[in-house]
């Protein structure tokens, strides 16, 4: 019973560590939130392992600082995530536009449309 118990405690303690931020991540989310986007940009690109939360920080600091083109990929991963929400798919569909891909672009509207009606 001891070693079953051991077991789960080990693997429950594994499964919380990766969801866990690095502390460059950290640093990366302070900046962000401090406004720092050209400096919070680059500590997020620093990060090989991010979380979802930092990879939407990142879209959204490349497309504040009006680089869509970098943003875009970073936007797909985060609407691919179980954790999108419909501001997610909103900033998606808006950097495909300023990319010049409207036909995508419609795709996600409609999708962000969907998502908000809750169909």
């Amino acid at each position: 019973m001891k070693k079953y118990f051991l077991l789960s405690l080990i693997a429950i303690s594994t499964i919380n560590l990766f969801a866990q931020k690095s502390p460059a991540e950290i640093k990366a989310d302070k900046l962000f939130a401090g406004f720092s986007y050209i400096m919070a940009i680059e500590k997020y690109e620093e990060i090989l392992n991010r979380t979802i939360e930092g990879t939407r920080n990142l879209a959204e600091a490349y497309r504040l600082t009006n680089n869509s083109e970098k943003a875009e990929p970073h936007y797909l991963t985060v609407v691919n995530s179980e954790s999108s929400t419909p501001r997610d798919i909103y900033w998606l569909s808006e950097v495909l536009m300023m990319n010049g891909k409207y036909d995508e672009a419609d795709i996600w509207k409609g999708k962000y449309i969907n998502k908000l009606i809750g169909s």
